[in-house]
């Protein structure tokens, strides 16, 4: 195919810079930031499907952490019966108060910068839906509170690092 002018405003799957998911973790469409296009914030697009959980549950256990950006966390049904029935039970942890919410129903969770948030449970999948994640700045950027959480979940968390200083 002939390359034109603004083809580099195209993006289809994970090119020219996208990063797949784990397992379990369902299928990057997208993932964008300043790195692939200078200028533009970080965005991520994913489809997930109950065929994707069937050998990996997906618990993202990250512990509460915070963004130095608002983020906008859009989870989207596909039921073309019923936009607004996810297809799945997402469980999100918001707040210094570790306050729970759970959901089944397409929904944004807007997080404004500097917020205390985490973890992001995923459960009872039914049907594919998407998840879009909005960062408002130019990079993903993410400094995690551990000790937040009591000694037995901290052990079970996987080593992150925090993304800025």
């Amino acid at each position: 195919m002939t390359e034109t002018k603004y083809d580099k405003y195209l993006f289809s799957g994970l090119e020219p810079g996208g990063k797949p998911s784990a397992p379990g973790h369902g299928i990057d469409l997208l993932s964008l930031d300043n790195e692939v296009i200078a200028g533009s914030n970080f965005y991520r697009i994913s489809w997930l499907d109950p065929k994707n959980f069937q050998d990996h549950p997906m618990t993202v256990h990250l512990p509460p952490h915070i963004h130095k950006y608002t983020e906008l966390l859009i989870h989207l049904g596909t039921n073309p019966d019923d936009p607004f029935d996810l297809g799945a039970e997402v469980t999100m942890i918001m707040g210094k108060e570790m306050e729970k919410h759970t959901f089944t129903r397409t929904t944004t969770v807007y997080v404004p910068a500097n917020f205390l948030h985490g973890w992001w449970e995923v459960k009872n999948v039914t049907r594919p839906w998407l998840f879009i994640q909005v960062n408002q700045g130019l990079m993903h950027s993410a400094k995690y509170y551990p000790q937040i959480f009591p000694r037995a979940i901290r052990d079970r968390l996987p080593p992150l690092e925090d993304e800025w200083e």
